[in-house]
């Protein structure tokens, strides 16, 4: 029998921060997207407005800056390894929108 092992990225296997603060980081709009984050949590933003203005300021947002994120953002332990070493599929979520790209186990 196969294994699938799922995970929340955001505040579960990535320590003190988000994917969306990661992807943020290498597309030089952190303070952006941390104003946005603000407008959100305050009420000022619903879920589809926030979806929409971050798709506004990551508009050249590519797969390779993704995986770069994915490939260096803080990792809780050792789960990198783990996941290649125990046999099955991975597979990780986060709130953020952004587009799909190859698994840390890949």
């Amino acid at each position: 029998m196969s294994r699938l092992h799922v995970f929340d990225l955001d505040g579960t296997l990535l320590r003190g921060t988000t994917a969306s603060l990661e992807i943020a980081r290498r597309l030089d709009c952190l303070p952006e997207l941390r104003l946005l984050e603000e407008k959100f949590a305050a009420g000022a933003l619903d879920t589809r407005g926030f979806a929409a203005e971050v798709c506004r300021l990551w508009a050249d947002l590519t797969p390779g800056a993704v995986a770069d994120a994915f490939a260096t953002a803080p990792w809780i332990g050792d789960c990198q390894r783990s996941w290649r070493t125990s046999g099955g599929a991975v597979s990780t979520r986060s709130s953020s929108p952004c587009p799909r790209t190859s698994s840390p186990a890949g």
